[in-house]
């Protein structure tokens, strides 16, 4: 790391960072809970649908409709308080949204039960030394925990310096399960949420789970609020046209990302393929990382292997940085690399 660096670099992290470590990608989400979770009545639901407002009947991996194409009319449909049919009405839209959403988790929860070796490489090799958690930060769209965890063991007592995990949020259960960051301090700001985060729609706040996702609680036993036995929810942006990011946890936490882009001199971004639908996350990082003097954080783009000059996710990049430093090296390759581009 360069001796004269004044600003962050913000690492800023998509599905493909979770790729490495066994995630499906997003377009599989859906391919691959029908497939482990074939007699879930959940999952019978959101086949039921496809069947009826698709005429799909799962049976070809390749036709069957990514989570955009699902949710978006189904969020558009809920937010105009109308409804499909007189089956498929306003309630049992909700129902199937909740359910499309517990595929994710399920997925997620399953596949990635104990790999995390990649991360945990990253953030030791990132935070070596006494102050080198003064000059990162982390920007996170996967609900996984596994970077959450890496950087979590950092904070183990044993350490002579450890380093403290901060969300920019703040948990009902601080305290007792988790403890509030110390100064020393790396931020991990996930700006579609994750799955250690259960919001209660009552009292307005999130418990958080540490080292496990105990969003999949909330599915499976029902998990109610500890302080007023209100159902719980998950607190995740699902994949959708329609993104809606009022929650005012998220909101903060948004807030947060936009003041340290600013202050950013240089961002890394890991397997992020910057979606269509992801409009407010380029608005976002247009708005943060513009400079009226002229001076433009580097921008770093960690691509898959085997990707190249040609490849769509060039293009959506060059289009949207103009000057950008392009290294299609995979991130198993760039985690042992990472230090080398700070």
């Amino acid at each position: 790391m360069s001796p004269e660096l004044k600003g962050k670099t913000i690492f800023f992290f998509g599905a493909g960072a979770s790729a490495a470590e066994g995630a499906p990608i997003a377009s599989r989400l859906l391919v691959e809970a029908f497939k482990q979770f074939p007699n879930d009545g959940k999952i019978r639901l959101v086949k039921e649908f496809l069947r009826e407002f698709y005429s799909n009947d799962c049976s070809n991996e390749a036709s069957i409709p990514t989570f955009e194409e699902i949710l978006s009319p189904i969020d558009i449909c809920l937010q105009k308080q109308e409804q499909i049919s007189s089956k498929w009405n306003y309630d049992k839209l909700t129902e199937l949204r909740e359910n499309l959403i517990y595929c994710i988790c399920s997925v997620i929860h399953e596949k990635l039960l104990e790999n995390n070796k990649y991360h945990v490489s990253l953030t030791n090799n990132l935070l070596q030394n006494d102050d080198d958690w003064k000059h990162f930060a982390f920007i996170s769209l996967n609900y996984d925990i596994l970077l959450d965890n890496a950087l979590v063991k950092l904070g183990d007592g044993s350490k002579a310096n450890p380093v403290d995990l901060d969300y920019a949020a703040s948990f009902r259960n601080e305290g007792t399960d988790w403890r509030s960051p110390s100064e020393r301090k790396v931020y991990l700001l996930k700006l579609h949420g994750s799955l250690n985060w259960l919001f209660c729609p009552t009292c307005n706040s999130i418990r958080i789970t540490p080292k496990e996702k105990g969003v999949m609680r909330i599915f499976t036993h029902s998990e109610v609020c500890e302080k007023d036995g209100s159902r719980q929810r998950a607190l995740i942006i699902p994949p959708t046209f329609q993104k809606i990011y009022d929650n005012p946890f998220l909101v903060a936490i948004w807030h947060k990302a936009e003041r340290l882009l600013r202050e950013a001199n240089r961002v890394i971004f890991v397997g992020y393929s910057m979606p269509e639908s992801d409009v407010h996350i380029k608005y976002l990082l247009k708005k943060s990382l513009f400079r009226t003097e002229g001076s433009f954080p580097k921008i770093i783009v960690i691509d898959r292997k085997g990707k190249n000059r040609k490849s769509a996710e060039y293009a959506v990049y060059k289009r949207l940085f103009g000057q950008i430093d392009y290294k299609p090296i995979g991130f198993e390759d760039f985690v042992v690399q990472a230090r080398d581009f700070c």
